[in-house]
């Protein structure tokens, strides 16, 4: 597996876990691209468990937890399930499973985030780099920190699973759309992947050819077999910004042609890893415009304000986003200009083709309705932008995309939550909190 593991970020890196001893690219602990990134592999001495196995085959569980969702054993028929008053979930048969007997009519609706820095929640504590704040134990936690890649994606909008001791403060709880997902059916306890990657983008997914995009993110290579044999999942294909940020300078943005060819090679790639009756997302590059519009008058963590922070970033070239983090407002409505233009070659992607294994979805990202309506109720806005960088969404804006997400998936695509368990207090009262997330 050398190519996995290869250092850098070259032609042959993936972002897969390490260590990973069964090789099935689930993590058994917080480690690099671990449990953080992936469900926890309850056995990672055997590729052939890992959250999200079908396993309605085999045994069906009667000895071994496979797919690592916490249910698993025979169900005695004196069992608690037996004499339970309740008659909206299956009864048992002699020798059933509890996988069987919970499980067998509301399979795992396995999720996966494809994505760039705002798919992974990409968080740098602003105690870093605030003077009142620095102590004895301000960097405590700096090699978990890099081993993240500075990325909370146990906090995300999209795989989010963490509580809010483990969360950035916010005055909202952490509710992601895995965990609504879980929260309709149990038996998909763990079965998440964030293949967020710092830097990615549409131009930079996948090879083109021979040559290697700058930054390469290696995303694709990274998706679990499961998606493909286990059966079908839900996929948020979330590159929002990069196509944009990566320019350093006027008229360096994705180009519309290059955009739209890659996007749809990504598609296509997709198709050959998903089962049938999968769904993918498309979300849209956000309006970036919001950055500026929303901090231009707030002070920023060292002191200065937002639009000064902005151009010294620039001008020393380490800017996340010159094209939205820029005082010139000429420049923030060309960025955008160019990602409206982007994001219309995903619609034509979707009137101009079909796919075997999923059927293709188009969700545009309001960010700036989500920050207006979050001040029209009494909030802060500033509370929706990273402080540091000024640039990501924040763990409040993370959880208000959600549910703003939510809402859309419920009218537009609702299949793809997947059916509501009605067994899920039974699940609860057999195996309480499924062995949690690994801690």
């Amino acid at each position: 597996m050398k190519e996995l593991y290869a250092s850098g970020k070259g032609k042959d890196w993936v972002p897969v876990p390490i260590p990973d001893f069964d090789q099935d690219r689930y993590a058994s602990s917080w480690t690099y691209r671990g449990i953080q990134f992936s469900g926890k592999d309850c056995n990672d001495g055997d590729a052939t468990v890992y959250p999200g196995r079908n396993a309605q085959t085999g045994d069906y569980d009667a000895s071994e937890d496979t797919n690592c969702n916490g249910i698993w054993g025979t169900v005695s028929t004196e069992s608690d399930a037996d004499d339970s008053e309740e008659d909206d979930f299956l009864m048992p048969e002699a020798a059933q499973t509890y996988e069987q007997l919970f499980c067998s009519q509301t399979p795992s609706r396995g999720i996966m985030s494809v994505g760039d820095s705002a798919t992974a929640h990409f968080r740098l504590p602003p105690s870093y780099i605030t003077a009142d704040d620095l102590n004895s134990t301000t960097y405590s936690r700096i090699i978990e920190t890099v081993l993240t890649e500075v990325d909370w994606p146990q906090c995300s909008w999209s795989t989010g699973w963490g509580n809010s001791t483990m969360c950035p403060y916010s005055p909202l709880n952490v509710s992601s759309i895995y965990q609504r997902m879980r929260d309709r059916n149990l038996c998909m306890h763990r079965d998440y992947v964030n293949a967020g990657v710092n830097g990615a983008s549409v131009n930079n997914l996948i090879e083109d050819g021979i040559v290697v995009p700058s930054n390469y993110s290696g995303n694709m290579l990274a998706i679990p077999p499961r998606y493909k044999v286990d059966g079908p999942s839900t996929v948020f294909f979330s590159m929002v910004g990069n196509d944009i940020c990566q320019a350093h300078e006027w008229g360096g943005w994705t180009d519309v042609d290059t955009f739209a060819q890659k996007a749809l090679e990504e598609m296509q790639y997709l198709d050959t890893v998903l089962a049938p009756g999968s769904h993918v997302i498309i979300m849209g590059l956000v309006d970036g415009r919001v950055l500026y519009d929303t901090l231009k008058d707030a002070q920023h963590p060292i002191g200065t304000t937002y639009p000064a922070f902005y151009d010294y970033m620039n001008c020393i070239g380490i800017s996340p986003c010159w094209g939205w983090m820029n005082t010139n407002e000429t420049v923030r409505d060309a960025s955008s200009e160019r990602a409206f233009e982007l994001n219309a070659q995903y619609q034509v992607i979707i009137q101009n083709n079909t796919f075997d294994n999923f059927d293709l979805h188009y969700f545009f990202p309001d960010f700036a309705g989500i920050v207006a309506n979050w001040t029209a109720s009494g909030g802060d806005p500033h509370e929706l932008i990273e402080p540091v960088d000024g640039f990501h969404p924040s763990q409040t804006g993370n959880m208000l995309l959600a549910a703003t997400y939510w809402d859309w998936l419920l009218v537009n695509v609702p299949d793809a939550l997947g059916d509501i368990n009605p067994n899920n207090e039974a699940i609860q009262a057999q195996f309480a909190d499924q062995g949690g997330y690994g801690f």
